[in-house]
Order: C-alpha cells, then structure tokens, then sequence
C-alpha cells in the first residue's frame, strides 16, 4: 500500500475521524479486557533477562495495554492515537464506498434505522430529515 502524504483536514473531518477513532478505541478496549484479564500475575524472568507474566507475555506490554485500555482514546498520546486514526480512515472508506454504491439517501436510511435502534431519536430524525432534502 503506498503511504500517502499527511493533508490537514477540515474542521468537520476531524470531528468524524475523532469520533470514529475513539469508537475504535472502545471496541479496543471491550475486545482487549477478556485477553488482558487472563494475563497471570506472577512473573518469571526469559532468558535475555526481561520479565514475563505466567501467560507469557511481557510485563511492559501487558502494562501498556492495561494503561492504554484505563486513558480515555483523547488522552492518549499522539503516537498511540494514530492506530484509532488509521481505523477511523478504513471506516470513513466504508462509509464512502457504500455512499458510492447504495446512494447517499439509501446510506441516510440505514444509518437513521441504526439510529432508531440504538435509542437516539433525535439523530434518527436529523438523518431523515437531510435524506428528505436530498432529491
């Protein structure tokens, strides 16, 4: 995959890739909680001298994540946040993808449905109204 140059975004992006990337954080740390939870307490030492929990993963790592999954996704470091950001690109692709395919009145539906479902009346009503302004 080529890399691609840095562009600042406007405003209103930032706001969507923030949003997604901190959603991606929380699916992160749902996803991670059970795996960390595993991870035993008692150490032993490898043979390069650096320690390990029973599940034989190093502390610092397990440390690391158990401190990324307790900092909020906007607390995190710049670095650290990059991962959230690079989710938040392939779902703004996603999104982008089924815009071009389906139609942005079609995509205004389904998002106001899954809006509906997940109790946010108002959002649902928001989408249904900019679907309508949309000949």
């Amino acid at each position: 995959m080529p890399k691609t140059r840095a562009r600042k975004m406007p405003p209103e992006r930032d706001v969507l890739r923030e949003g997604l990337a901190d959603a991606a954080h929380q699916a992160w740390i749902k996803w991670m909680a059970p795996l960390a939870s595993k991870v035993g307490s008692a150490d032993t030492r490898g043979i390069s001298g650096e320690t390990f929990h029973t599940g034989m993963l190093p502390e610092a790592l397990v440390d690391l994540w158990r401190r990324q999954m307790a900092t909020p996704y906007s607390e995190l470091s710049p670095k650290e946040q990059k991962s959230g950001l690079h989710q938040a690109d392939l779902y703004i692709h996603v999104m982008l993808y089924a815009i071009h395919k389906l139609g942005l009145r079609a995509v205004l539906l389904r998002l106001s449905d899954a809006a509906k479902k997940a109790g946010d009346s108002e959002l649902a009503r928001t989408l249904c109204d900019a679907r309508e302004k949309i000949k």
